[in-house]
């Protein structure tokens, strides 16, 4: 199921398909007894269908159960997936100015990391990276060029 689902991530219109993959293949992972640290990319594929759906807040609890099983590098993953889930809500409630300072730390620390973890959902990873170069741009944080078509 978790493969599936994660294929499924990659095509925006197979948002259904992917939430019910990712949930089953949580589901069986916690029927089963298996530890929860041990499988946080199913967590991880579970948030990302959650977000595509708009349903972060199901995303965000589950990426926190993970973290708080977690330690070391796995666990500053599980955070940084949840610093951009938050980024994300307030995104697709209120302009991206708001959620300005939330995108910055996310965003640093996946540079800290050297790991973005949002690359699997490629919409919503573009929602995330518009936003903070739109707010950025606004703020003058950086300088970027309007394109010239």
């Amino acid at each position: 199921y978790h493969l599936l689902a994660r294929q499924c991530l990659h095509r925006p219109a197979e948002s259904g398909p992917a939430f019910y993959y990712a949930k089953t293949s949580i589901e069986l992972v916690e029927r089963s007894g298996y530890p929860i640290h041990d499988a946080a990319m199913l967590y991880a594929t579970y948030a990302y269908a959650c977000a595509r759906r708009g349903d972060v807040p199901a995303g965000l609890a589950a990426i926190e159960k993970v973290a708080v099983e977690s330690a070391g590098e796995q666990r500053r993953q599980q955070e940084s997936i949840g610093l951009f889930l938050r980024a994300y809500a307030m995104l697709l409630k209120e302009p991206a100015t708001h959620a300005a300072s939330l995108l910055q730390q996310a965003f640093a620390e996946a540079d800290r990391m050297q790991w973005f973890g949002f690359r699997p959902v490629p919409d919503v990873a573009a929602h995330l990276v518009e936003a903070a170069l739109q707010s950025w741009k606004e703020r003058r944080w950086i300088d970027v060029p309007a394109l010239e078509l």
